[in-house]
């Protein structure tokens, strides 16, 4: 297994839906920027950083063969979302002490990732506690 001391460039976007349809509006949009590491092995890619504010890891798992992401986060906020395109995966989404079913139907899911850095790219639809939202997120992974 390979570690690699990475710059992670994230940008989300997260629009409210009502019946499959966005709701006229702003989107929330959210851009970060972390010093992170990732692990490469034969079969996966794993990106972790600890996300500043939230008191919390936010892991990155990258299934290349399987075209599989799962992002999972610790702290303040509890979560796993699995992103397979064209699947619906269920788990919870927990801000404690509160807990609330989520949904992630995946859109496209694509990871291109190196040891020279790449880029993830996620358009997804999801429902937490009841109320759906359409988002993506698009991830670049930046060395030395």
């Amino acid at each position: 297994m390979k570690n690699i001391k990475i710059k992670l460039l994230v940008h989300s976007l997260i629009d409210d839906l009502e019946n499959g349809r966005i709701v006229e509006g702003l989107p929330e949009v959210n851009d970060s920027e972390h010093d992170a590491e990732m692990k490469i092995s034969d079969n996966a890619v794993c990106i972790s950083y600890k996300e500043v504010g939230e008191g919390g890891t936010v892991y990155y798992d990258v299934l290349s063969k399987s075209d599989r992401v799962t992002v999972s986060r610790t702290g303040a906020i509890n979560s796993c979302m699995v992103f397979s395109e064209g699947e619906t995966r269920k788990s919870m989404y927990e801000i404690p002490p509160y807990k609330f079913d989520m949904e992630v139907v995946g859109k496209r899911v694509r990871s291109e990732l190196s040891e020279c850095g790449g880029r993830i790219d996620l358009r997804y639809s999801m429902k937490v506690g009841g109320a759906e939202k359409s988002a993506g997120m698009r991830i670049w992974i930046l060395t030395d």
